[in-house]
């Protein structure tokens, strides 16, 4: 009976006590660095993030000699590549899934045969994408990067097995 007793009278000390109230006048920063960068923006930019397609179309199996086709990268579906105008960044386009000796292929859905192809910053090809390292570009005055990226493939003629040939390739922008 008597710890109850004695709590009760704790509590009552306890609401009876005066409250003190201690005044600090401090202050604190707000700050922020704004860097350079770059952001994938429009309607595409949450959904797939498809840079683009290169598209050799349709070719007979008899076909050799070179086929081209080009791509401007982010692009596509109203995606956008904005950066701060001027940044100097690094274009990496992977070897993709069918690199043999630093060279692109593209393969036979169902395996069998492959078809050499490189990639180009320019269609005068003189700037030749490797499948290692990276290509460097300067982000024009208007902020919007437009990376046009051009194929060749070399077909091999008769006897070519017909079906479908691709390839996946991974394509990164560091600054």
């Amino acid at each position: 009976m008597h710890a109850g007793f004695r709590a009760a009278l704790v509590g009552v000390c306890l609401i009876a006590a005066p409250v003190s109230v201690l005044a600090v006048d401090q202050s604190f920063t707000v700050s922020a660095e704004i860097v350079p960068g770059c952001v994938v923006a429009g309607s595409a930019a949450t959904s797939g993030l498809a840079f683009g397609e290169l598209a050799f179309g349709t070719l007979p199996a008899t076909a050799e000699g070179e086929a081209t086709t080009s791509t401007q990268l982010g692009s596509i579906g109203g995606m956008q590549i904005e950066c701060t105008a001027g940044l100097d960044l690094t274009l990496s386009i992977d070897g993709g899934q069918h690199t043999v000796g630093g060279v692109r292929h593209l393969a036979r859905m169902g395996g069998g045969s492959t078809i050499p192809y490189a990639l180009y910053a320019d269609a005068g090809r003189s700037q030749p994408i490797p499948s290692t390292g990276g290509l460097d570009v300067t982000v024009p005055p208007s902020g919007l990067l437009s990376l046009e990226v051009y194929a060749v493939a070399t077909l091999p003629g008769a006897p070519a097995a017909p079906g479908t040939y691709t390839d996946t390739l991974g394509v990164e922008i560091a600054w």
